[in-house]
């Protein structure tokens, strides 16, 4: 059976799980695969205080999705027999997570293209503002910090990118928008032995080497912050998370300019700016 990877993507609270309502019940044949419901609140909560504990929970995510892409991938010759816009018969994989960074969507580009799947992404573009607003009137909420966080990482899709080429952006976009790009998407399906895939391939690679002492700054703070957590007299724990992150930029910033440093020396700068700020906040 011919099969479409979509993403669905954007930051807490922005519409998401309204968007795949809406999209479930307008596409018969469609499998959804939502993060939240994968893995808890609880459990998201407590990978936050872990060393890469969000990083394995995206793998076992990646994992479950990889299962259910080979299940599709077995049924469709991959070689553009088969009939494309046969939209009756076509199946739709939703993937809906954050994905606020492009690192994170290209993985699932990735494994698309190696199963010879159609792709495309739809990216909330839903003002800070409203999501803030949104997120607080939620049963269970995340902190505003994890919101404004993730709006200064993110990485909306770029239409000229080749791998991204089949995206839309808005904050509302309509179930006609969406369809009528998935059926763009599905008259293309990405091949994997095509040689402009493998330019933007190496382009990736780069972007990410580039990224990779962003991340070991993340980390070290991820760590700065549980221990001091951890650490912390039962009575101070409450609302110290919210607060260690409000002094995240005073933290981080000279870890960017440390040339040669290493995660731990980050991690040594970062745990004493956050002590010395815990203590001027008494």
């Amino acid at each position: 059976m011919p099969c479409t990877v979509v993403l669905v993507c954007g930051p807490p609270a922005s519409g998401k799980s309204e968007l795949i309502r809406s999209l479930e019940s307008r596409i018969p044949q469609c499998t959804t695969i939502i993060f939240d419901e994968m893995f808890s609140i609880e459990e998201q909560e407590s990978a936050a205080h872990e060393d890469n504990g969000f990083k394995k929970l995206r793998e076992k995510f990646l994992t479950v999705v990889r299962q259910i892409l080979d299940s599709y991938a077995k049924e469709d010759p991959g070689d553009g027999t088969a009939d494309c816009c046969a939209s009756q018969t076509r199946h739709r994989i939703i993937l809906e997570d954050n994905f606020y960074r492009r690192s994170m969507r290209y993985k699932y580009f990735q494994e698309a293209r190696q199963r010879n799947l159609s792709f495309c992404t739809v990216f909330l573009t839903t003002p800070m503002e409203d999501c803030l607003r949104r997120n607080r009137k939620r049963a269970q909420s995340v902190p505003d910090t994890v919101i404004i966080d993730q709006f200064s990482k993110l990485e909306v899709p770029s239409c000229d990118s080749f791998w991204e080429k089949f995206s839309i952006s808005k904050p509302a976009p309509t179930l006609e928008d969406i369809e009528a790009l998935m059926e763009e998407a599905e008259k293309a399906p990405f091949i994997s032995i095509d040689l402009e895939g493998q330019r933007e391939d190496l382009e990736e690679s780069r972007r990410r080497t580039s990224d990779s002492r962003a991340h070991q700054v993340e980390l070290a703070f991820r760590k700065a912050v549980s221990d001091l957590i951890q650490r912390a007299p039962p009575a101070m724990k409450k609302g110290m998370y919210t607060q260690l992150y409000k002094f995240k930029s005073d933290a981080v910033g000279p870890c960017q300019t440390l040339g040669g440093a290493d995660g731990a020396e980050m991690y040594a700068q970062i745990l004493s700016c956050l002590e010395r700020r815990l203590r001027e906040s008494e």
